[in-house]
């Protein structure tokens, strides 16, 4: 299972998040029309582990990045604590919070943040 397909299976399994999104989870970008409260996601990157002798295990590192969208701060903090409660208990560690950000045209709020998983 690649990283997104295993992000967007854990938050839709979440009913909390299903339910502050109205289930809009979306792999790498969210339909034109989307309003209200929802989640993007992506791959970000990827590498190989090595064992401390420089030889390669069976896994990978796999980084994504996640944006939470809302009309409001709070909801979009609240949302996000969601997103990282959920997947840090599904193994997935957090390594940035990249920023927050405001839209003024479209009136939206956007936090991006980024996680790892190693993957086999």
């Amino acid at each position: 299972m690649n990283i997104t397909s295993f992000i967007n299976q854990k938050l839709k399994a979440n009913p909390e998040l299903v339910e502050l999104t109205k289930n809009q989870i979306y792999p790498i970008c969210a339909d034109e029309d989307t309003t209200g409260n929802y989640i993007v996601f992506q791959q970000d990157g990827q590498k190989p582990v090595y064992y401390q002798d420089y030889r390669k295990r069976n896994e990978t590192l796999v980084t994504a990045r996640i944006y939470v969208v809302s009309q409001s701060y709070d909801e979009a903090v609240s949302i996000l604590s969601k997103v990282t409660e959920t997947l840090e208990t599904n193994g997935c560690e957090f390594t940035s919070l990249y920023g927050e950000d405001y839209d003024q045209v479209y009136e939206y709020f956007v936090i991006e943040t980024q996680i790892e998983k190693r993957m086999n």
